[in-house]
């Protein structure tokens, strides 16, 4: 009987089991509700009234301070299109800060803002208080800020904001503004001062140790001398050249010249001479002065006479003239060959032979010229040398001084331009407007419908968790026919309503069935001293086929004063167990089960659930149909009597019944047929089921269309697994909020190894849901 789509599945919530938990559990849902609107109505009554203000800020923009991490005026000016969010954040802090609430508590005194003389020195908690009343917000994309401020003492609240709106836009004006620079801006500026003219001293000591002033100018004056000396060096080497091959030449010619008038004719007199070493000072004079004529005149085009680089080198040209004249004074001979010589350079076109003498003059001349320039030239160079060591050094020390100059220049106009705001800016807020003042005092109830909400909420929510707890965690017992389909893998063939449900006794008034609502109460009545009211309905349907054993006033008594017996057309369920009847003769007819008799086994879940009640149900309904021969086999245990009986008649055991033969037409005449397996001296294990093996093929070689047995309940020792092998079908009859998931699991999978022809039957459902609003599931079949 298994059906791969009634595999079970994952647990979910679904909108019936939400309706089905709340209708279930509505009184004490409801009774947690009540309990919330007490609670809330008591403190919407109760809590303490506070009172509060409402004031609105827009802000335009915020103008900064020039603070040393703005470089330039433009960045003063902050816009709320460009940082809105983070500017806007930052004002709240402002207003919500300790220090502005510590202001406001000092001024409006803490005494009154606790409601405590005692505390007016309190200051700390008077800044808590009004720290933790005020509320700030603002509306989406807005530049509104909205203040809103809360206390219990109608008087004050007022007052308390306007003390903030004045002290929030003092705080502001002390953030932004330059004043709260002033500290740090006059340290900078004094650091930096101090670091300036350290690297000024440094500077110089690096420039002396070069021996400069300017270290432009020095290497571009080394680079002119370096360029004028080699020049000269070029030309005088050359003329070195000339002069010496004009003296060589002028000694050939003496030598084969006669004429004595022209060899005495550019000679000293005799006695006189110069000596070669002072002709060779007289020569680098000469040459030096030629060096610091050129050296002077190329100053000249770059500098003023003032410079002191040209009042050097006139006054080595001075100095060098005065030492020329005095060796000039002392060695006539001197001028004189100076004086010989030009005369013989400017009549050399006229075919004169300049003396020896003189070209040798010159040679030395030259040579000594050539030595001075050298000299100069290699100076130059180390000079020059001496001053690209320490250049890096005095660039570096030059970029740093720039830097500091800057650092220093800009942190002294921040001072001044801080001093300037200071004296014409104070107390002046042009970018925040005051949009709305302080408003007059109103009763704030948000508080208290919050705390009121928070109460009803709580209430309702503990009941629904209740209820939600129980049903999904706590309860574990299968309660509706969807449960079936949920927990276990075997069809539900019916699910068969609580009758002393309220919900079923008023469907039964709806459909006219108040006969038999009145029999059912009249079965509740306690019965009287003297008569007897068998409980078993094997007994019941013995009593109804032999009124006479018990004689007519006691059937007549158990007719009026009992209820009616499942088979009975009467009895409230019925119309459940037709349908029953129904569905297992469609389940036959739909697998080709032809044979007969059937077997029909019905076993339970717990003491009572309910299986011999469905079994009678089941069989009397069967056996109303034209071809119903059926045969009830109580075979539980525990009943108050041991008697059988058949047609009315006591008999020993079913072996006894089914060898005893019948008349047909009697037969016919009495389809249903209740038979009890078991005596008092008896017990059911002892006797199955070999005792059952020699019974079934006389019950296969019976009449009977259907044997129904009501078979013991299904437990890990009961043999109820083992008599389920011989059944056709097998039904387990559940008792709705009773029997737990996790047994009927059990139970089911023990009867499975041996019949897989189960089926499941839900007895004693409640119905909380109104149709209207949930239709109930009530089978697979």
């Amino acid at each position: 009987m298994q059906n791969p789509d009634l595999a079970s599945k994952p647990a979910g919530i679904t909108i019936n089991d939400a309706l089905y938990i709340l209708f279930k559990h509505k009184v004490k849902i409801v009774l947690f509700a009540v309990l919330g609107l007490v609670s809330a109505w008591a403190i919407y009554v109760l809590y303490p009234k506070s009172y509060a203000s409402q004031a609105r800020l827009f802000i335009r923009y915020v103008e900064q301070g020039k603070t040393p991490l703005s470089a330039e005026d433009g960045a003063r000016v902050t816009t709320l299109e460009t940082r809105g969010e983070s500017i806007i954040n930052s004002e709240l802090q402002i207003i919500t800060s300790m220090d502005l609430a510590y202001r406001v508590a000092e001024k409006i005194g803490p005494g009154q803002i606790l409601g405590d003389s005692a505390r007016n020195f309190d200051q700390n908690a008077a800044a808590k208080v009004i720290q933790g009343a005020i509320k700030v917000s603002v509306p989406s994309r807005s530049t509104v800020i909205k203040i809103d401020y809360s206390h219990p003492n109608e008087q004050l609240v007022q007052p308390i904001l306007q003390e903030l709106l004045d002290g929030y836009l003092t705080k502001h004006l002390e953030t932004r503004s330059a004043g709260s620079f002033d500290s740090f801006v006059n340290e900078q500026a004094e650091q930096y001062r101090s670091r300036l003219g350290r690297t000024e001293a440094e500077l110089q000591n690096a420039l002396q140790r070069a021996g400069v002033i300017s270290l432009e100018e020095s290497k571009a004056d080394f680079n002119s001398k370096i360029a004028a000396i080699q020049g000269a060096l070029l030309d005088s080497n050359a003329e070195l050249a000339l002069r010496e091959s004009v003296a060589n030449e002028i000694g050939k010619l003496e030598s084969t010249t006669s004429d004595p008038a022209d060899e005495t004719k550019y000679e000293p007199s005799q006695g006189q001479s110069v000596d070669p070493g002072v002709m060779q000072t007289y020569a680098s004079l000469q040459a030096r002065l030629d060096v610091l004529r050129r050296n002077e005149q190329d100053l000249l085009t770059r500098y003023t006479l003032e410079n002191p680089l040209v009042k050097g080198a006139q006054t080595q040209l001075a100095e060098i003239q005065e030492r020329i004249e005095e060796i000039e004074n002392d060695n006539p001979l001197l001028g004189q060959t100076v004086g010989a010589t030009a005369i013989n350079r400017g009549s050399g076109a006229r075919g004169a032979i300049p003396d020896l003498n003189s070209a040798n003059l010159q040679v030395v001349a030259l040579k000594a010229k050539i030595n001075v320039l050298e000299e100069q030239y290699a100076q130059i160079r180390r000079d020059a040398e001496r001053v690209a060591s320490v250049e890096t050094e005095i660039q570096d020390l030059r970029r740093r001084k720039e830097i500091e100059e800057q650092n220093y220049r800009y942190f002294s106009e921040s001072r001044e331009q801080a001093k300037i705001d200071e004296a014409f800016g104070a107390g002046r807020v042009n970018n925040i407007g005051i949009v709305q003042s302080p408003t007059s005092a109103h009763w704030d109830n948000e508080a208290t419908l919050k705390l009121s909400g928070g109460a009803l909420a709580i209430c309702l929510g503990v009941g629904l968790a209740w209820a939600f707890l129980v049903e999904l965690l706590l309860d574990q017992t299968i309660k509706r026919p969807v449960d079936v389909k949920r927990s276990l893998d075997i069809p539900l063939f019916l699910s068969i309503p609580d009758m002393n449900s309220r919900a079923y006794r008023s469907m039964l008034k709806k459909v006219g069935g108040h006969k038999i609502l009145q029999r059912a109460k009249r079965a509740k009545d306690k019965p009287s001293k003297g008569s007897y009211r068998p409980k078993s309905p094997t007994l019941i349907a013995a009593a109804k086929a032999k009124p006479d054993r018990y004689g007519p006033a006691a059937a007549t008594a158990k007719q009026e004063s009992t209820e009616a017996s499942p088979w009975d057309s009467e009895h409230a369920l019925h119309p459940y167990f037709e349908a029953l009847r129904d569905r297992l003769i469609g389940f036959f007819e739909g697998r080709g089960l032809t044979h007969k008799p059937k077997l029909v086994g019905l076993t339970g879940i717990g003491s009572q659930p309910g299986t011999t009640s469905v079994a009678a149900g089941l069989a009397g309904t069967l056996s109303q149909t034209e071809e119903g021969n059926v045969l009830l086999v109580d075979m539980t245990l525990g009943q108050e009597s041991a008697q059988q009986f058949y047609k009315g008649e006591a008999v020993n055991s079913l072996e006894q019944l089914l060898d005893t033969p019948a008349d047909t037409g009697e037969r016919q005449s009495r389809k249903l047929v209740v038979a009890a397996e078991g005596s008092n001296g008896y017990k059911l294990p002892k006797i199955l089921p070999n005792r059952f093996n020699d019974l079934v093929p006389k019950l296969k070689a019976s009449d009977f269309d259907y044997i129904i047995f009501d078979m013991p309940a299904v437990s890990p020792i009961s043999v109820t697994p083992r008599l389920a092998s011989f059944m056709d079908a097998v039904f387990i009859v559940i008792e709705s909020e009773k029997a737990s998931k996790d047994v009927v699991a059990r139970a089911t999978e023990l009867l499975q190894k041996t019949n897989n022809n189960i089926g499941a039957i839900l007895n004693k459902t409640k119905t909380y849901v109104p149709k209207k609003l949930q239709e109930e599931y009530l089978g697979d079949l």
